[in-house]
């Protein structure tokens, strides 16, 4: 009888456990927001939704790319890592002001830029300790942050200003997924 590997115990872990409940909770409360609003219109020119379901995206991709990494260069640090990048999707998605199911409540963007700065952070970091590097990834993450540091300390205040790092976000989120999976 073969014994499990316990970094096997901890990719299961956080694959079938944790990354779920908050991808999970995202998922719910997009929705709940969804319905708070009063009409269609309403809920077209809520940007905390584009956020989330960025979010929603991002971090699905993030999850593949745990499911990509070889079970012996999944270790405790990895495992670790992770679990700091799942506190940094939950406060986000807190963040974005999606957990009051009964009023819209608008998102503060700054603490925003930042979970997602540090998130970043963490995934530069994870990527060197699972052996997942690439510098095509290493430069996306510097653009990323370059444009989130701007909105976190200047532009945040600015909701055109919050529009254009949506957009420029979204043009990194489908970049990543193209260059990560592309098949």
């Amino acid at each position: 009888m073969s014994e499990r590997q316990p970094n096997h115990n901890l990719q299961s872990l956080m694959l079938g456990l944790y990354y779920p409940a908050v991808l999970g909770t995202g998922l719910v409360v997009f929705v709940l927001r969804i319905t708070t609003h009063d009409n269609v219109s309403s809920a077209l020119s809520d940007i905390a939704l584009y956020y989330a379901l960025l979010f929603g995206v991002f971090f699905s991709a993030c999850f593949l790319s745990i499911q990509k990494t070889e079970v012996g260069k999944y270790g405790v640090g990895v495992f670790f890592l992770d679990l700091a990048e799942v506190l940094g999707m939950f406060l986000v998605y807190y963040f974005l002001g999606l957990f009051d199911p009964n009023k819209i409540v608008s998102p503060n963007f700054s603490m925003i830029y930042w979970v997602l700065i540090s998130v970043i952070a963490l995934q530069q970091v994870w990527a060197l300790s699972a052996d997942r590097e690439t510098k095509s990834l290493w430069a996306l993450r510097l653009v990323g942050v370059s444009f989130l540091v701007l909105g976190a300390m200047w532009l945040f205040k600015y909701s055109w200003a919050n529009v254009i790092i949506l957009v420029v976000l979204y043009a990194l989120v489908f970049r990543y997924l193209k260059q990560s999976f592309a098949y």
